[in-house]
């Protein structure tokens, strides 16, 4: 987790030069100078301008969020699988994301299913339901899974 911290921290110091630079070119009615045919010349940076770089610092602040979020959840994964944690010893937000995906053969069954293929699927569920606490979590994410738009309500906020 020290290097999401790590990455995070530097990606902040990225936001915050952007942010300096905004500033500076609203506080100080900033203007561009470049060389056009050996001579100088200035431009004024127009309020049109200025609200894109505006615009600009709220979506860098956006993808620092979302990327490092998903870097974290990437992480949290992969460590819960590696260090062969079992499902017991899981807090109970991990334990409903692993039931919800291992065990999506539990959904609604159609009643006039073969009887042999239910009698195998309740004594799968009973054998899952006695050995639950000691099986090992296996977290994964797929693309796409993690990413995208951030939704706070989804990421329980």
């Amino acid at each position: 987790m020290n290097t999401v911290i790590i990455e995070f921290n530097e990606r902040v110091k990225e936001v915050y030069l952007y942010f300096d630079f905004l500033k500076d070119i609203i506080n100080k009615e900033a203007k561009l100078q470049f060389k056009n045919n050996n001579k100088l010349k200035t431009k004024q940076i127009n309020s049109e301008l200025t609200k894109m770089l505006k615009a600009n610092f709220f979506l860098i602040l956006y993808n620092l969020i979302e990327s490092s979020f998903k870097k974290a959840l990437e992480k949290i994964c992969n460590e819960i699988t590696s260090d062969q944690v079992q499902f017991c010893d899981n807090i109970p937000e991990i334990k409903k994301i692993w039931i919800k995906k291992h065990y999506k053969s539990f959904k609604k069954r159609n009643p006039n299913a073969n009887p042999e293929k239910i009698t195998k699927e309740i004594d799968y569920l009973l054998y899952v339901i006695e050995n639950i606490a000691n099986d090992i979590v296996e977290v994964s994410h797929s693309k796409g899974e993690i990413g995208g738009n951030v939704d706070g309500m989804e990421i329980g906020i």
